[in-house]
């Protein structure tokens, strides 16, 4: 589980660098492993469709 910070208002490009990391390389390298995001910060959408596109190929597996 990565636990990320964040800031009192959305900021575009504050993802830290791990998260960058799970989310554009390690979640399509390893699509057997489950990746999500939880948080409230209104920013994370523009990041879940890295997410959602791994989940749904490792569905089709």
């Amino acid at each position: 589980m990565l636990l990320d910070g964040g800031s009192a208002r959305a900021l575009p490009g504050t993802w830290s660098a791990t998260s960058e990391l799970l989310a554009d390389a390690l979640a399509p390298r390893f699509p057997c492993f489950a990746f999500g995001v939880a948080g409230l910060a209104p920013w994370i959408p523009e990041r879940l469709g890295a997410f959602q596109a791994s989940e749904s190929r490792r569905r089709a597996r």
